[in-house]
C-alpha cells in the first residue's frame, strides 16, 4: 500500500515552493506534467528514482522510498506516468487517421488541461527566479 508518513508544515512550504509540485496536502503530493517528463527523460539516462527527483528539486528523506519507487513503478508501467504515454498527450496531426468527434474533443481537452499546468508550472518557476526591482524600475534576476 501507500506511505503513511505525513508532511510537516515546514515540508510542505518546502514542497509547494518546487515549480513541478502541482498540489500537497499532508498525506499527498502531486506533480505537474512537466515533472513526469522531465522524470521520464531522466529514466531514459539510467537515473534511479532518487536520483531523479534530487535532480528536479526534491528532497528525498521528505517524501519517502515508496513514493519515489511508486512514480519509478508506474513510469515503467505500459500506461506510463498519468493519462496517456508519460503524462503527456498525444495528438494526431493534419496527416493521421480522423477520429470522432467525441474522441477528437476528449484530446482537445486533454491538451487545454495540459497547457494550463505548463503555464501555471512557467509562472510558479518564473516567480522563483524574480528578485527585487532595480533603481530603473525592472526586475532583475536572482542569481
Amino acid at each position: 500500500m501507500g506511505t503513511r508518513k505525513k508532511f510537516t508544515p515546514e515540508e510542505l512550504k518546502h514542497l509547494r515552493a518546487n515549480p513541478y509540485t502541482l498540489r500537497t496536502t499532508a498525506d499527498s503530493i502531486s506533480y505537474t506534467l512537466a515533472f513526469k517528463e522531465a522524470f521520464w527523460a531522466l529514466s531514459l539516462q539510467d537515473y534511479t528514482g532518487t536520483t531523479a527527483f534530487r535532480k528536479l528539486g526534491y528532497n528525498t528523506e521528505v517524501l519517502g522510498f515508496e513514493r519515489i519507487k511508486r512514480i519509478r513503478r508506474e513510469a515503467k508501467s505500459p500506461e506510463g506516468l498519468g493519462e496517456g504515454t508519460r503524462g503527456g498527450v498525444r495528438l494526431t496531426g493534419g496527416t493521421g487517421p480522423t477520429v470522432p468527434a467525441d474522441e477528437a474533443a476528449r484530446r482537445m481537452k486533454r491538451e487545454i488541461l495540459v497547457l494550463q499546468q505548463q503555464m501555471a508550472f512557467l509562472k510558479k518557476s518564473r516567480s522563483c527566479t524574480t528578485g527585487r526591482k532595480s533603481s530603473h524600475g525592472q526586475r532583475q534576476r536572482a542569481i
